[in-house]
């Protein structure tokens, strides 16, 4: 109306009532503009703080899993730890030569026991690390099998449990892969098998996985089943993650480290597998893997050898003049004592000062060097060594880490010291003659066989 009357009044009440108008519109558009950013950012805030509060539950759950873990190791390790401790003071104390030995025969199963601990410990320590690795030699399938059954049977037969091992007609027994982690994983896989069935039976099958394989490679399945507590479809999901086992009771009631089928399904996959369980409560499980493998020659896997049969097993090495390096009395014992029952010619030093010192004067066929020693350690001590072989054009000695150091990297830093061989403490005695053997090479060996033990038959 006021443009319609016109004048200077009627404009001026237009455009003041046009630019009320404008701006009515410009604030609703900006406070609609608050309105929603405020909805979007109270939904925001609200998912964040679900988000925060779902990690903080996450975060609490793995603490109290790491917990319990740290708890349980504690307990794995202190109990063979007490069990070395006092059967090595009964042992001392010990009227009879038979009572001695019976308390030893214990002591060595803790110890035994402990190192298992242990090699779990520095397993996942690798994979956590992504250090953890395979490779790749020829080996034996059925050999592995043999080994697996021959170190699990003595449980199984105190618990009256039948325990079987079967290949089918299409799998080669001469392979190429890692041979010490294939063993690994059927330990631990037969071992719990054994360790949770109260009754009845553990079998191991292996047999050619379904998918195609060509001529120089073969896809292989191990299935491990038994007839013991079983697992529930909940626990299923849980049991190949690290620090987790299936409930607190299976660890009261059965022990261990929580890291075995953490470390078994890490290791699956680098042979180029999966692990899988199918299992009922009360009925039992199904552990089965597939892995790849080369085939590293002609025939199918044949008869297990018997016990009681004699076996060509290792070449052992005609007698040698070593040069052992150690610092520990211990040490210096074990060594040189298993070496010298196997006719070899041992000189023991403390430093690698000294080992150096006496290398000068007289030759060794072989130097066992041990690494944190006083004076000097063994990878200086190489380094001198070799540093002078080649200034004097002496030939040169082969060189063996005997060492505590068993970490992610340790073998390979002796190895490019100057060093051929590298074996970590603690070892059994077949280990050393094993790396001796493997390091000096066939020129020097002869023949031997053993008698293998009958194992034991179920109660």
């Amino acid at each position: 109306m006021a443009v319609i009357k016109g004048g200077n009044t009627g404009y001026a009440f237009a455009v003041s009532t046009l630019a009320y108008v404008t701006f009515l519109v410009l604030q609703g558009r900006i406070q609609h503009r608050f309105y929603w950013r405020g909805l979007k950012d109270a939904a925001l805030q609200k998912a964040r703080t679900s988000e925060l509060e779902i990690a903080k539950k996450a975060a609490e759950a793995a603490s109290v899993a790491k917990g319990k873990f740290l708890a349980n190791m504690s307990h794995e390790i202190r109990t063979p730890m007490h069990g070395i401790l006092g059967m090595a003071q009964l042992a001392i104390n010990a009227e009879t030569a038979k009572e001695s030995r019976e308390y030893v025969e214990t002591l060595r199963g803790s110890a035994e026991g402990l190192l298992h601990v242990l090699n779990d410990i520095l397993d996942f320590s690798k994979i956590e690390a992504g250090k953890l690795t395979v490779e790749e030699t020829p080996f034996s399938l059925w050999q592995i099998i043999e080994e697996t059954k021959r170190i699990v049977i003595p449980q199984a037969a105190a618990q009256g449990l039948a325990l079987s091992c079967q290949a089918g007609s299409d799998v080669p027994d001469f392979l190429v892969g890692d041979p010490a982690r294939l063993r690994q994983v059927l330990i631990n896989l037969v071992g719990n098998a054994v360790k949770f069935t109260e009754s009845g039976s553990v079998h191991l099958e292996v047999s050619g996985a379904a998918t195609k394989k060509s001529d120089s490679h073969v896809q292989l399945l191990f299935r491990v089943s038994d007839t013991g507590i079983g697992i529930s479809p909940d626990q299923q999901k849980l049991i190949f993650e690290a620090f987790a086992q299936a409930d607190a009771g299976v660890n009261r009631k059965f022990g261990g480290t929580g890291l075995g089928l953490a470390i078994c399904s890490q290791l699956v996959q680098l042979m180029g597998g999966q692990i899988g369980v199918e299992s009922m409560p009360g009925v039992g499980s199904v552990f089965q893997f597939t892995c790849g493998f080369g085939v590293g020659g002609e025939g199918v896997a044949g008869e297990p050898i018997q016990a009681g049969q004699s076996a060509v097993i290792q070449e052992a090495l005609a007698p040698l003049t070593i040069l052992l390096a150690e610092d520990n009395l211990v040490n210096q014992m074990i060594a040189s004592r298993v070496l010298v029952k196997c006719g070899h010619q041992v000189t023991v030093v403390a430093t690698g000062r000294a080992a150096i010192e006496a290398w000068q004067s007289s030759g060794f066929d072989v130097i066992l060097m041990d690494n944190q020693m006083p004076e000097m350690d063994g990878v200086e001590a190489v380094r001198r060594l070799r540093a002078l072989e080649s200034a004097s054009g002496r030939e040169r000695t082969t060189i063996i880490a005997l060492t505590a150091s068993a970490m992610a990297g340790d073998r390979q830093r002796f190895l490019d010291a100057g060093m051929d061989g590298y074996l970590a403490k603690p070892f059994r005695p077949e280990d050393l003659y094993e790396v001796l053997q493997t390091v000096c090479g066939p020129g020097q060996s002869q023949r031997h066989t053993i008698t293998l033990p009958a194992p034991l038959s179920p109660a």
